[in-house]
């Protein structure tokens, strides 16, 4: 189980409290295993959001520019190769001092006699990307002597938890943060309510209570926001699209499954049963799955559309 520092804080002001390794020795204490605290931003401490105010070829370097960026109130000139820039666009600075995750190091240097007072990154410099075919590029509209990793939304740090079965409470950032709040002695914000508008009683003998459903229209599928893709991808888990992505999180922050269904591609009515002895299911990886019929399935009037609660 993988949980983000920034996102039990917003349940709990635990800033004021301490820092994220002061959670390992309290959860240790309360029976629960941190494996692993990942610093999400190292490399990144020193690398800040700049803008190009002013670009002018090299005096002695053909394929070199000279560029003055902005920082804040702060001007400096980087001798830079990368063709892709433009005035106006705002960057990624390495400033002097900064070790970048791949362990350069910069310093003020000379660049064909012209001092240059950093570094404009490209995402393969930065271990963003394995290849880049110029510099990052940052919106438009950011601000500048912004830390990178803030603006890129990974300034951040997780948690890794080797859970027992027991504490499957604690399987979700509203589960831990619960557990976190018990030991300090904190009060805990309260859930949204949710009135389903759709509510079966679960065959019996399934360890579930319910399987409920909420039909929604003129839902607009796209990507996901910057802010969700970072979330996502610093729990480990890829970007699919606002949809997918909304109920990965739901899983992530309570963690109670859920699964968006096209309701353009259910045939008749969603079913949930014990599966027919040979049905075949195709899982998301693409391999068939022979059912024996003790499975529980969820299917409509023509088809089976994946396994419950797994």
């Amino acid at each position: 189980m993988q949980v983000s520092w920034n996102v039990l804080n917003e349940y709990l002001d635990l800033k004021s409290w301490g820092k994220p390794s002061d959670l390992i020795p309290l959860l240790t204490s309360r029976g629960l295993e941190v494996q692993e605290l990942k610093v999400l931003d190292r490399g990144f401490e020193q690398v800040v959001t700049a803008r190009i105010v002013e670009m002018k070829p090299h005096p002695q370097a053909d394929r070199l520019r000279l560029c003055c960026v902005q920082l804040g109130d702060e001007f400096l000139e980087i001798v830079c190769g990368a063709t892709n820039m433009k005035v106006g666009d705002c960057v990624a600075l390495a400033q002097v001092g900064a070790c970048l995750p791949e362990g350069k190091r910069i310093a003020a240097s000379r660049v064909r006699g012209v001092l240059s007072q950093g570094m404009l990154c490209s995402e393969q410099e930065l271990g963003l990307s394995s290849e880049s075919e110029g510099i990052l590029i940052l919106p438009a509209q950011t601000p500048t002597a912004l830390p990178l990793a803030e603006v890129l939304g990974f300034h951040d740090q997780i948690l890794v938890l080797k859970l027992t079965p027991n504490r499957s409470d604690c399987l979700s950032h509203w589960g831990l943060a619960r557990e976190i709040a018990g030991a300090l002695g904190k009060k805990l914000p309260s859930l949204p309510r949710i009135s389903w508008i759709a509510d079966r009683p679960c065959p019996m003998g399934l360890g579930l209570s319910r399987f409920c459903g909420v039909y929604w229209k003129e839902v607009n599928v796209g990507p996901s926001p910057d802010w969700m893709v970072a979330r996502l991808k610093n729990l480990g888990i890829r970007s699919v699209n606002n949809v997918v992505d909304a109920t990965q999180w739901l899983m992530l922050e309570v963690g109670h499954p859920v699964h968006a269904y096209d309701a353009q591609k259910i045939v008749g009515s969603l079913h949930f049963r014990l599966a027919k002895p040979g049905e075949s299911l195709v899982l998301l990886n693409g391999r068939a799955l022979i059912l024996e019929g003790t499975e529980w399935v969820v299917s409509d009037d023509e088809k089976l559309l994946g396994l419950p609660g797994v």
